[in-house]
């Protein structure tokens, strides 16, 4: 591996979600599609959470889990991989509805330390911190030196406080 290679590695965070079908088998095939896809090494992820919805109530409980790994891909390859892993499982996008069910969803919360602002992306992930469902599982993994911890640790105890956002563990 050259230092350019060296240098070109980013730790990239992802949310997971999924509310119909079977959730947890579709989460696992999601991470590893995401790990083979993007050549991935340093794979860390969150247990399982199980979630109410948001934004849009009438529609089943979501699981929810966040992953991290390590990858040579840029930005715009990782959107065009995660989309292209949400299509393989027939992800349909509701324009009307951002918060409808969904099969698979998977974001980017985080690409190293980059800060995107583009018309079909925007990192670090511009609601996270106002979803205990991926504040929960991203704090269980997500190193405290990390530039965002201290952030998303706040919003996670403030949200809390909130009881529209149930958020469990889930025991499998």
């Amino acid at each position: 591996m050259t230092q350019e290679d060296k240098n070109s590695h980013r730790q990239i965070y992802f949310g997971l979600g999924a509310n119909l079908g079977d959730p947890i088998q579709q989460m696992l095939d999601a991470k590893s599609m995401l790990v083979r896809d993007a050549k991935a090494w340093d794979v860390r992820s969150s247990q399982f959470y199980v979630s109410s919805p948001v934004g849009y109530a009438d529609q089943p409980t979501f699981v929810n889990s966040v992953v991290s790994m390590t990858s040579h891909l840029s930005c715009e390859q990782v959107l065009e991989m995660l989309q292209s892993i949400e299509k393989s499982f027939g992800r349909e996008r509701d324009a009307e509805n951002q918060n409808a069910p969904r099969v698979i969803d998977i974001d980017i919360l985080f690409y190293g330390d980059s800060k995107i602002v583009e018309h079909n992306l925007s990192v670090p992930h511009p609601r996270m911190l106002d979803r205990r469902f991926v504040l929960e599982p991203l704090l269980e993994i997500l190193p405290d030196s990390h530039f965002q911890y201290s952030a998303c640790n706040q919003a996670k105890h403030q949200l809390a406080k909130q009881s529209d956002q149930y958020v469990a563990a889930l025991v499998c």
